[in-house]
């Protein structure tokens, strides 16, 4: 899925370099090439709720002028584990293609101070269309 090997990459990226990263917008174009989708730095941004809705009125707008097949954001989440284990960090993307189903796609991960960042298996759950509706 091209949209999931443009965010993911550059997810890991950020949290390897940084320990952490700020939620990333992508869409596959009308003309079928990805492109990133980013919130310009600004001192209204102050929380990454602001910076995700910055992003979500850009694939919207995309959406409505007819100039997005498919949209993307990748965000910093909470995952619940299955019965026994503890929560952890995941890198999750919603995918929301124009025909077909929306999924999450989350890569669980634990950044270790001396060993670097540790991902688990791939999960993914069916989401909710909040774009192409």
């Amino acid at each position: 899925m091209a949209l999931l090997d443009l965010v993911v990459p550059l997810a890991q990226r950020f949290l390897r370099e940084d320990g952490s990263f700020l939620p990333i917008g992508a869409l596959i174009g009308s003309d079928g090439r990805p492109q990133l989708v980013v919130a310009e730095p600004s001192t209204t941004l102050k929380t990454m709720d602001d910076v995700t809705q910055v992003i979500r009125t850009k694939l919207q707008q995309a959406v409505e002028q007819q100039a997005a097949r498919a949209v993307a954001i990748g965000q910093d989440a909470r995952v619940r584990a299955p019965i026994g284990r503890r929560s952890s960090d995941a890198i999750l993307v919603t995918v929301e293609p124009q025909h077909g189903a929306a999924v999450n796609v989350l890569l669980p991960y634990v950044v270790a101070p001396t060993t670097g960042v540790h991902y688990a298996e791939l999960l993914t759950t069916p989401a909710r269309p909040s774009l192409f509706t």
